[in-house]
């Protein structure tokens, strides 16, 4: 904004009628206003009057002080010009920094689940191989008996269907020790599977989401109210007020 203080050479005399030729060499400062040495014996007798040179010197020196105290104020502007911009490159590099932060941090957590995920897996793949495997052996186990047993009654069948009953006697007996021997093993052993087809897995993911879902917080600071220090608070508390 420009500030208009030129004056025109009339300017400079008193328009008072009689005082025309007269400079305005004074300045009344009750009335504030410029006039001549006549209007001082006049007009402005009673009034504060003081040259005009006089009232110049001290407007300067008023002037000059609030100019050192502007450009006083200026200079503390302008220190916290550059500060505030400091504060913002930082709140970047702060930002890149957490941002990192929070990456490798949850890069460790799924690489740890995905660990976890494997773990249990694996111990899966072995529980169900070795149920299977121990429940082929058994099955195996019965299958031989029972050819075992079809071998021997076949022939035992066999000979009763193309023998006379002499010859059945005379035979003696027809059931060989080794069939005697496989019936009375089946008698002495447990006919029921020998593992049990459930494979339960637990897995309690409902505290860990709670805590997943709460993981981490931001921290930022303010300044103080009562000094030039800083005070930490975390986000989840004052909420979106940053």
């Amino acid at each position: 904004r420009q500030l208009h203080t030129t004056m025109k050479p009339r300017d400079h005399y008193c328009s008072q009628p009689n005082h025309e030729d007269n400079h305005l060499n004074f300045y009344c400062e009750t009335c504030s206003l410029l006039v001549c040495l006549h209007c001082t014996t006049v007009t402005h007798k009673s009034h504060t009057v003081k040259e005009i040179s006089t009232v110049a010197k001290s407007h300067q020196m008023e002037i000059t002080g609030a100019l050192e105290d502007a450009k006083k104020v200026v200079t503390k502007l302008t220190g916290a010009i550059n500060e505030n911009n400091r504060m913002i490159e930082q709140v970047e590099i702060s930002k890149r920094n957490a941002f990192l932060s929070i990456n490798q941090a949850f890069e460790i957590l799924q690489q740890t689940l995905e660990e976890r995920k494997k773990t249990l897996l694996s111990e899966l793949e072995a529980i169900s191989l070795s149920k299977t495997t121990a429940l082929t052996l058994q099955k195996e186990q019965f299958e031989k008996m029972v050819g075992d047993i079809g071998h021997y009654t076949d022939a035992i069948s066999l000979i009763l269907q193309t023998h006379t009953d002499h010859e059945i006697v005379a035979l003696g007996g027809l059931i060989p020790t080794e069939l005697q021997a496989t019936l009375k093993r089946v008698q002495t052993i447990s006919l029921t599977p020998n593992q049990h087809s459930n494979i339960t897995v637990s897995v309690q993911t409902d505290d860990l989401v709670r805590q997943l879902s709460k993981l981490g917080e931001i921290i930022v600071f303010f300044p103080s109210p009562s000094s030039s220090t800083w005070t930490s608070t975390s986000v989840a508390k004052v909420g979106t007020r940053y």
